[in-house]
């Protein structure tokens, strides 16, 4: 197994550059704190589903994240693993992590509800310390889980979208398509959009002042608040759910929907004269009507049964990122964020984004007084 930093090329074989969620250079923070648990979970979920595939190699080079897959080489292993993957296709393993995760997710949900509810600029440098770290041990565990889990979905879906390919003669992204929606996170996030709109809607007055193009909208969602407490109360249920994830990308640095007000407002105006479809509307779309009626007849009842598993597995993986990664991600975001800058009022740092170039234990450390790297040192990470 390599996980390294590298300088040039990071070794002999086939590695990819991942540019699908880390497009501009990845953070030092978010390499320290993901990269080690990417590796555990996945490792972990591979050999529970008899892959072939032992897990990945990570190099970081000039901050670009680069893996390379390392495919397990022992006979006698990879027999082992064949059973195991015999034994995951009869007793349908997909099913029994689906399952599993209502329970999971929700324990991930209570305690970031709880993290989400309070304001890390309230708290002292030992608070803050202790929060970030538990922050960190929720973002290590949901790690962890979402790539133990993620064969979930690379197993049945995959399966079933090449079958589908193959008899259809479509696309692999028109029969993705079809899956969308799959996710009860989506779900719950236009549910929690929707109820926002009405109780806005019925009240004229505030219905007009959100639709109001406010030159700051930060400031338009604190009054907001006081209209009513009915409002106040549900706008905060929404921004306690959801306000903190990163919404942006997959990084650290990336922004959470608590630092996009302009867009915060956007989505509730939007939501004011719209009506969502049913789960029926959703289930039989045209477009799954289309990709079925291009399936031959007698393979028909094989794509309907293996689309019901496809989008119970795609579901899992949609939205146990958003649980997992996503939310915990931006939590920790906005502790460095106040961490950085009492660290700038120190000297400790050059800019409050410096603070995403330093290791988790770094920043731990200059938080609670240490005094290495220094400012300049972190700034030349920065500048790299």
């Amino acid at each position: 197994m390599t996980i390294a930093i590298c300088e040039g090329c990071p070794g002999s074989g086939y590695w990819e550059r991942d540019n699908s969620h880390y497009p501009t250079p990845m953070s030092l923070f978010l390499w320290h704190l993901f990269v080690p648990p990417h590796d555990k979970g996945r490792r972990m979920g591979l050999e529970r589903y008899g892959c072939a595939l032992e897990g990945l190699d990570f190099a970081l080079v000039k901050g670009r994240l680069y893996t390379r897959a390392r495919p397990v080489e022992s006979a006698a292993e990879l027999q082992r693993r064949g059973k195991i993957a015999e034994a995951a296709l009869a007793v349908k393993l997909w099913r029994k992590d689906r399952a599993a995760w209502r329970e999971i997710g929700e324990s991930f949900r209570r305690r970031l509800l709880a993290f989400a509810r309070q304001d890390p600029s309230r708290l002292d440098s030992n608070a803050l310390h202790d929060r970030l770290m538990a922050l960190r041990g929720i973002f290590v565990e949901g790690v962890i889980q979402h790539f133990d889990q993620q064969p979930a979905s690379m197993f049945v879906v995959g399966d079933w979208v090449r079958r589908t390919c193959e008899w259809t003669g479509a696309a692999t992204s028109e029969v993705l398509a079809v899956l969308r929606n799959s996710s009860c996170e989506s779900a719950d996030y236009l549910q929690a959009i929707s109820g926002l709109a009405d109780v806005l809607r019925p009240n004229p007055a505030a219905s007009a002042f959100v639709r109001e193009h406010a030159a700051n909208p930060a400031v338009q969602i604190e009054e907001l608040h006081k209209i009513s407490p009915e409002i106040r109360e549900t706008l905060d249920a929404y921004l306690d759910e959801y306000a903190d994830r990163i919404v942006t990308g997959f990084d650290i640095t990336d922004l959470t929907l608590r630092e996009l007000p302009q867009f915060v407002m956007s989505i509730i105006a939007s939501q004011l004269d719209s009506t969502q479809c049913s789960t029926a509307d959703v289930k039989i779309s045209g477009a799954e009507e289309t990709l079925r009626s291009q399936v031959p007849a007698n393979h028909r009842s094989e794509f309907d049964q293996g689309l019901e598993e496809a989008r119970s597995a795609y579901g899992l993986h949609d939205e146990d990122v958003r649980i997992t990664y996503l939310w915990p991600l931006g939590l920790i975001r906005r502790a460095v964020l106040v961490a950085a800058d009492r660290l700038v009022s120190r000297g400790a740092l050059r800019s409050a984004e410096d603070g995403f170039q330093l290791a988790p234990d770094e920043l731990h450390h200059r938080l609670l007084g240490g005094s290495s790297p220094t400012a300049e040192e972190i700034s030349e990470r920065s500048a790299e």
